[in-house]
């Protein structure tokens, strides 16, 4: 069957540099040929004769000199058919001078090279899927603050307009909305660390004599909210469906109109029932220092994927039996205490009576797909707590009441299932009251005076060339030589004597 060619736009003016093509279109800049010089460019449809234009049509280039060839992209691939004309526009300058400014490179190129580059294969692990899917929403975000910049325009000002529109605050320049705003400055900082490692590999890549530095802010720090136990009984009382009243300091109340007697305000029987399984969450992470993704994931029976409870021998798995532990986050099995072992056995036998194998579920049975965070925000909002307490605190709280507890760092990692040094640097979190058994042993005088006598100095200190005593060196054994019994009496004959003769001085009198 023959073809023909219908024009989708023509290139008409010299060739402008000030926008480039999306993301999704970038590989096509590798299709530019040379043309006659200053001829102009052609994006053409290719159809059938009598066939009309259809989104699955293919797009072909015409240049002076040359027949059509394909670009291997379909009209519902290219969102901008005039961007790409002005990409190849482009193409067409610096084949024709041998020179391109590497300032007027376009932010989506960038996006786009790294977008094909770093794209995992099928056999990936979930773990490599889920951070290029962060970084896709990352690039989302970027694009959407500068659609159409040249890496040239990305100096500190752009990068600190960016961290305010990020966050929510007012920006120098008229912005658009920012689709995903955050409130945390170590989100932007892994933005712009993202776009400056993107833009090094492609000016590696594209031999780039130049690039820009883009300005990164330093990270907020770590998150230093735990709970404590009037916090994680008022989250209780919420869950069952008491109100916090802020300006009174205490539940909100109302007139019973069939009693007229002053009881709580609660939520309605429907949203007490919807909130229950929260309180199997807030237990759960509290008391094993889950994370909130691998509890809401957590089952019954043994899974290949999915962490599950193993009751008849008292042990939490947090991975699937079928996971590599030391792949990603650690998600090592550890002991139940008896308490908590005693609920677990109670809410499975619930659970599977009615079907149910997942362990935090809807109503219906069936779990939660990715996050309970916005059942968990209304019972915070309730139990009148800052919004900075998300699910992640009830794994600080872990960690910093086994600190409490005296546990040391290895025991309490193994029992959490973390590397010590995270326990230490991330979730070990200060509190005055870390330091009560540190005070108490100070104030214990005589195990201060038990450590002088079990030091040996050997020299006097005053000898520059007398070794340093050892820490904890204990002292020689010297042997004692008794006392005779003549010895003893003229002793005692002596201070007898002195004793009388002081007192008739007067040297002994008492003072009143």
């Amino acid at each position: 069957m023959s073809t023909a060619y219908t024009t989708l736009c023509t290139s008409t003016t010299t060739i402008s540099l000030d926008r480039a093509l999306s993301s999704g279109q970038i590989p096509i800049a590798g299709l530019a040929k040379r043309g006659r010089k200053g001829a102009p460019i052609r994006l053409l449809a290719r159809t059938g004769r009598g066939e009309e234009v259809t989104p699955d049509t293919m797009i072909y280039v015409k240049k002076a000199g040359h027949q059509p060839y394909s670009t291997g992209y379909r009209l519902r691939d290219v969102p901008d058919v005039e961007a790409l004309l002005r990409l190849l526009e482009s193409q067409q300058e610096g084949a024709d001078t041998g020179f391109f400014d590497p300032r007027s490179v376009a932010l989506d190129a960038v996006a786009a090279f790294w977008i094909k580059e770093h794209k995992p294969a099928e056999k990936e692990k979930a773990a490599v899927k889920k951070r290029y899917a962060d970084s896709l929403s990352k690039w989302g975000v970027m694009l959407a603050m500068w659609p159409d910049i040249q890496i040239g325009d990305l100096n500190k000002s752009e990068c600190e307009d960016y961290a305010n529109w990020r966050t929510g605050e007012a920006t120098k320049t008229a912005r658009p909305p920012c689709p995903r705003v955050c409130g945390s400055m170590s989100t932007v900082h892994g933005d712009l660390v993202l776009l400056a490692n993107a833009i090094a590999e492609y000016k590696a890549e594209h031999q780039l004599t130049w690039s820009p530095t883009i300005w990164i802010p330093p990270k907020d720090h770590g998150r230093i909210i735990w709970l404590r136990r009037w916090q994680l009984a008022r989250i209780c009382w919420a869950i069952r469906g008491r109100i916090w009243d802020q300006s009174t300091g205490w539940w909100k109340v109302k007139i019973d109109p069939a009693t007229g007697e002053t009881v709580f305000d609660m939520r309605d029987a429907d949203e007490i029932e919807r909130r229950k399984i929260l309180y199997r969450f807030t237990k759960l992470g509290t008391e094993l220092g889950f994370r909130h993704t691998a509890l809401i994931m957590m089952r019954w029976s043994p899974h290949a994927e999915h962490g599950y409870f193993d009751l008849d021998h008292g042990i939490v798995h947090r991975g699937g039996h079928s996971a590599d532990p030391t792949v990603g986050k650690r998600r090592m099995s550890s002991y139940i205490t008896k308490p908590l072992l005693w609920w677990l056995t109670r809410w499975k036998a619930r659970d599977l009576a009615a079907g149910i194998d997942r362990v935090i579920h809807k109503r219906d049975g069936t779990g939660y797909r990715r996050h309970i965070r916005d059942l968990w925000n209304e019972v915070i909002a309730d139990a009148g707590l800052p919004k900075e307490i998300v699910p992640h605190v009830m794994r600080h709280t872990c960690c910093t009441w086994l600190k409490h507890l005296r546990v040391d760092v290895q025991t309490a990692a193994d029992y959490v299932g973390m590397h010590p040094k995270t326990l230490l640097r991330v979730y070990g979190q200060w509190s005055v009251e870390g330091s009560r058994w540190a005070a108490e042993a100070f104030a214990d005088r005589s195990l201060l005076r038990q450590l002088e006598r079990s030091l040996v100095s050997e020299g006097s200190p005053a000898d520059p060339e007398a070794p340093a005593p050892e820490f904890r060196q204990q002292k020689e054994d010297r042997p004692r030589v008794p006392m005779s019994e003549e010895t003893r009496q003229r002793v005692s004959a002596g201070m007898t004597a002195l004793w009388r003769a002081r007192k008739a001085a007067g040297e002994l009198a008492v003072a009143i």
